[in-house]
């Protein structure tokens, strides 16, 4: 019995596609390249992206081969088929490839430990199995549980020797073989596992067993002779905040070679692209056996609900066509390589810029130019004149997750509905299904459905991707059906659904009370109405009323359908607590306190020690911190590399060995004040334009307060306070990261001691799914020194 009767359409719009009239003709393949040379040449600037190269093969042949726009932007260089780019981690296929050359000989094997090879490289895992043991597989699969471990590589300081040695004095950061995190020193210990096991180098193996067979004069990962090769184009990072690019130097990754370090041009890896379609075959000369080839192609990981990562290869589909693809980033330079096995297509885009939302689009771009049916079609005439999108059209700002409080723009665009998503591109939308979802035309995983108020115009916005429904609502209307966790506390719980024989679950999620129904779905409802019925979110004449007993008691639920009603009586209770106000937690904080007490501390110095716990390796910091909004903070790490960061009143900048130079913009810096500890602030709280109490947790045994900072257009940060000492124990917070939206980031915050009247943490976890765990330990404060003018100079 399903009470809510099946199917369930996550949105109920009726939107009615227009027929389409008699099927034309087929498209040639003059026509198709016509298209995708037009499409890409517009997303190129859309993207502010100076130069690209698109090579595309299909059938053994090199069909399309040029290059678009500035290889130099200052000189008017353009770019060339012959233009050399670095490819980044499309590299990683290369290594893959390799090894299974290695495999088909004997020399190794997928599932021996890496060990084998690399003796001393002996990683811990987590894992249930106590005989389990790092293989081939996973290094080159990313399931290890350990992430990015980037600070070992990045200044490009260390050698690989020393890289692969220390890498094993990490902590595993998720089980083992459970959870995809993307490694470019697994990839590392995979290639120099290929070198020993054929008795060369990485380099040289590269060099014999790929790129002479297959003709790849050009391609090199030669960094000296790169820099003085005027073919090679000039890498930069559009400034948003500036609107303008910025030109970076050629970065020299050698020491992590088989992770991303290739540089090369369309022409050789269009040949790179026919070996691998044709399964090992160039030229009619086989390299490897077809069978080690497509083990690179079997799922190893899984990504969501979008595929999968076998070995150098990330795995999808597009339209039920198989997708073999891997994109390549590094400073200053983007890169997207795809196979479309059935159709026997590959292409490859080359890009002077970091990271765009060109990079990401241009898989679909080139499947649908080369594959799918791009033309406008033809409708039949009716009383409208076709589908009025007038009720869709306008600005919708996100709410959820890493886009949120981006605006992205709903709009017709030559007489098709599209989407206009901020760094990255226009997005034209498909006709609705019979669900109203919208499918993008470039990018099959990614749906759009929208919902309605009374008069028929759209409110918000829904993205419907890998199983996630991304709200964005309509400016103007963001606040629309939003509650307090205050408000919504009273209502959470569990209810027992006698027609199921099963428990639901009332629970807010993000300003909106949400009721799980199990075998049925996680449903929002709406605030009350005057009759305090609150309907569904996405499901029309679907209401539910709570009940309350003389004492005010929330003790059940209705689930109000157009056919009947459900009484749900609430389990364990149902007792309202009182909650404090925001005023009286921030009070608990002690802002009166620390007001009168900061001040008087004038500057401050904090000195101690960093544990990057993945990788191993533990360095020193030094925090200058002022009054103004202005510190510098400085990381070392010896031979690894330093960081430093510096914030003085109008200006801010990063000057690091792992990554180039760049100014702060104004939220960089706001966002840099606002994670430190708040020493000088007079009260933490106070940086931010607003504050408020919206829930309440249980951690580490201890009950804490969740405080909603938020500041301009940026995701809120989630404060939690200890109920008890007033300690801030927890933040979840939002940095900006260019092309990347914001990212989040965990801090924790314990070993509080007393210092100068105020409550200081000695100790802070910062947690990244990107980076894993770094613990910094506070070691020192000091306020009866003077602050170097070095302290806010370049490194």
């Amino acid at each position: 019995m399903n009470p809510l009767r099946t199917p369930l359409a996550l949105l109920a719009l009726v939107l009615a596609a227009p027929a389409l009239v008699a099927q034309q003709s087929e498209l040639t393949l003059k026509q198709r390249l016509a298209h995708l040379e037009q499409v890409f040449e517009a997303a190129r600037i859309e993207n502010h992206v100076p130069g690209i190269a698109l090579g595309v093969v299909q059938n053994d042949k090199l069909i399309f081969a040029r290059g678009f726009g500035l290889a130099d932007f200052e000189s008017g260089r353009k770019v060339q088929p012959d233009t050399l780019f670095a490819i980044g981690s499309s590299s990683k296929a290369f290594t893959a490839t390799l090894a299974a050359m290695l495999v088909e000989e004997g020399k190794m094997a997928w599932d021996d430990p890496i060990t084998t090879w690399l003796p001393g490289y002996d990683l811990e895992v987590l894992s249930d199995d106590e005989s389990a043991v790092v293989t081939l597989r996973d290094v080159m699969s990313h399931r290890t549980g350990y992430p990015r471990q980037s600070v070992l590589f990045a200044s490009g300081k260390v050698q690989p020797q020393r890289i692969l040695a220390t890498a094993p004095k990490g902590k595993p950061y998720s089980p083992f073989r459970q959870n995809f995190h993307y490694n470019n020193v697994q990839f590392l210990a995979a290639g120099e596992a290929t070198a020993v096991a054929a008795g060369t180098t990485w380099e040289q193996l590269l060099q014999a067993r790929l790129f002479d067979p297959l003709d790849m004069k050009a391609s090199t990962i030669d960094h000296l002779t790169l820099v003085k090769n005027p073919k090679m184009a000039v890498g930069y990072h559009w400034q948003s905040e500036k609107k303008e690019l910025k030109r970076l130097e050629l970065r020299d990754i050698r020491n992590i070679a088989p992770a991303g370090a290739i540089h090369s041009n369309i022409l050789d890896m269009s040949r790179w692209l026919r070996f691998q379609l044709a399964m090992g075959v160039i030229d009619g000369k086989r390299l490897v056996a077809a069978e080690h080839l497509a083990e690179l192609r079997n799922s190893n990981i899984g990504l969501g609900d979008e595929g999968g990562y076998g070995m150098g290869w990330m795995l999808s589909s597009w339209n039920d066509h198989e997708v073999v693809q891997h994109g390549g980033n590094i400073d200053g330079f983007s890169t997207s390589v795809g196979m479309m096995p059935d159709q026997d297509l590959g292409f490859v885009l080359l890009s002077n810029i970091s990271a765009s939302g060109l990079q990401g689009a241009s898989l679909g771009m080139v499947w649908e130019s080369m594959v799918g049916d791009w033309r406008p079609k033809a409708v039949e005439a009716s009383a409208t004149g076709g589908e009025d999108f007038g009720p869709l059209l306008g600005e919708y700002v996100a709410g959820y997750g890493s886009i949120k409080g981006t605006v992205m723009t709903v709009l017709e665009n030559d007489g098709k509905l599209a989407l206009d998503v901020p760094g990255q591109m226009v997005f034209e939308l498909k006709e609705p299904d019979e669900n109203g979802l919208r499918t993008f035309a470039i990018l099959d995983a990614v749906k759009v459905g929208f919902e309605f108020d009374p008069t028929g115009k759209a409110h918000a916005l829904i993205l419907h991707q890998g199983g996630v429904e991304m709200i964005a609502a309509r400016k103007g209307t963001e606040g629309r059906g939003k509650l307090k966790e205050v408000e919504m506390h009273p209502f959470t719980g569990k209810y027992h659904f006698e027609a199921l024989d099963a428990d639901c679950e009332a629970r807010s999620e993000d300003g909106i009370l949400i009721l799980d129904i199990p075998q049925q779905g996680a449903f929002g409802l709406f605030p009350p109405d005057d009759d305090g019925k609150r309907a569904f979110r996405a499901l029309k004449h679907r209401d539910v009323t709570f009940q309350h007993n003389d004492a005010g008691e929330v003790v059940s639920l209705t689930l109000i359908t157009p056919t009947e009603n459900h009484v749900m009586a609430r389990i364990e209770g149902a007792v309202i607590e009182a909650w404090p106000t925001t005023a009286e937690v921030l009070e608990m904080f002690g802002n009166r306190e620390r007001a009168k007490i900061v001040p008087k501390l004038g500057n401050v110095r904090l000195q101690g020690r960093v544990l990057v716990e993945q990788s191993g390796i533990e360095g020193t910091f030094t925090a200058w911190i002022m009054p103004g909004m202005r510190h510098s903070f400085f990381l070392d790490f010896g031979d690894f590399g330093t960081l430093k960061s510096v914030v003085d009143g109008n200006s801010g900048f990063n000057d690091s060995d792992f990554s180039p130079f760049m100014e702060m913009t104004a939220e960089e810096q706001q966002v840099s004040w606002e994670n430190l500890p708040g020493v000088t602030a007079s009260s933490y709280f106070d940086m931010f334009e607003s504050v408020e109490l919206t829930g309440k947790n249980e951690r580490d045994g201890r009950t804490t307060w969740i405080m909603s900072c938020k500041n301009g257009e940026r995701p809120a940060s989630l404060v939690e306070v200890d109920a008890d000492s007033g300690d801030i124990v927890y933040m979840l917070s939002f940095a900006p990261v260019a092309d990347m939206g914001y990212i989040p980031s965990e801090n924790f915050f314990s070993d509080f001691r007393e210092v100068a009247g105020l409550r200081i943490p000695h100790r802070i976890e910062g947690t990244t799914d990107q980076g894993g765990r770094s613990i910094m330990t506070l070691e020192s404060i000091d306020t009866t020194f003077e602050v170097p003018e070095s302290a806010f100079e370049r490194r």
